[in-house]
């Protein structure tokens, strides 16, 4: 399957299960099942969309993921709000009915608590009855534990710069992958991390290259410098087998973004260059998969953040020319409903 190149026709059927360093099949472990996605954000309520939930912009956006061949999108699951886990539910069903799996990452009310607190307890029971009710569901591909759990702060940007915060942090991972893995054996378990050596930096985060299933790191300009998502692959395989999915890759196309103190040129002309580079070293690279950051641009945050022309749709809806690359770079089969 080097390539990626198996038609959309042949729709992949079931649930998926680990094989090496890739995803198969659970019922034919011959086929195996290669990624392509979108982290799910419209342009009216990129950071709102269960608290301002409209079926229309859904639906739209949900559309501009299918024209570009996705076969699954990253969005969060609201932990503890009944309301709207409904409302991610209906997502999931609306993606499955297009032939896209939800590839589901957590938000926590109380993330990192202590083993011996309520909060921890009221978290963990909660997780427990998502678990439950999704646990052999083919609509999912797999959990997402946290969104990048090793940020401290702007000064502590990764854990290795505050020890004590990290461990704790690490502690509260591996109980929660505990979790995941004694009542879901379905899905496989991941953290997405923005960087890739955050799996093995420092030395006692390793046991998470242990007890997670497969490795998902986000890729961006302003995170590895020089180093290519190539390389970055290659520094992960050195690390371990296991399987490879890059659960975020993008660029902003703002021009506002490439004022000092940031020294990479931002423009829709940049942002389809790191789209060729990006799918190149996924497909070349033979990995499980990736998922672009994200769907759509917005206007939701100030402008000189960078962060509201991350999305590969401009504000009316219409393609950037990164479109053209990541609809044609990598075409995989769909999943069926």
């Amino acid at each position: 399957m080097k390539g990626l190149t198996v038609s959309n026709i042949e729709r992949y059927q079931g649930n998926v299960r680990i094989q090496g360093d890739q995803f198969v099949l659970a019922d034919d472990p011959t086929r195996v099942v290669k990624l392509k996605g979108s982290n799910f954000q419209t342009v009216e309520t990129p950071w709102e969309l269960f608290s301002r939930w409209d079926e229309a912009i859904v639906d739209r956006t949900l559309a501009l993921c299918k024209n570009m061949g996705c076969n699954c999108i990253r969005a969060f699951v609201p932990l503890r709000s009944p309301e709207y886990q409904e409302l991610w539910d209906k997502l999931k069903r609306k993606a499955a009915a297009m032939g896209m799996r939800m590839y589901a990452s957590f938000t926590w009310p109380n993330k990192y608590a202590a083993a011996d607190t309520a909060e921890y307890a009221a978290d963990r029971d909660a997780l427990v009855r998502v678990l439950r009710r999704y646990a052999a569901d083919p609509g999912i591909i797999a959990w997402d534990i946290i969104n990048e759990p090793e940020w401290v702060s702007h000064s502590e940007w990764q854990w290795k710069f505050n020890e004590p915060e990290g461990r704790r942090r690490l502690d509260w991972l591996l109980r929660i992958a505990d979790v995941i893995h004694e009542h879901d054996t379905y899905h496989p378990v991941t953290i997405g991390f923005i960087f890739n050596y955050s799996y093995w930096t420092p030395d006692w985060a390793r046991p998470l290259l242990e007890r997670l299933d497969f490795v998902d790191f986000h890729y961006y300009h302003r995170t590895y410098a020089a180093r290519g998502i190539d390389t970055a692959i290659r520094e992960i395989r050195e690390q371990t087998d296991k399987p490879i999915v890059v659960g975020e890759f993008g660029q902003s196309s703002d021009p506002e973004y490439s004022k000092p103190p940031h020294e990479t040129v931002h423009s829709e002309e940049t942002q389809r260059a790191l789209y060729e580079h990006a799918m190149k070293a996924i497909v070349d690279a033979d990995i499980v998969g990736g998922l672009q950051w994200s769907t759509c641009s917005h206007n939701d945050q100030p402008r000189e953040a960078g962060e509201n022309e991350y999305g590969i749709h401009r504000q009316d809806h219409s393609p950037k020319p990164a479109v053209e690359v990541f609809t044609n770079a990598m075409h995989v089969p769909l999943f069926a409903d």
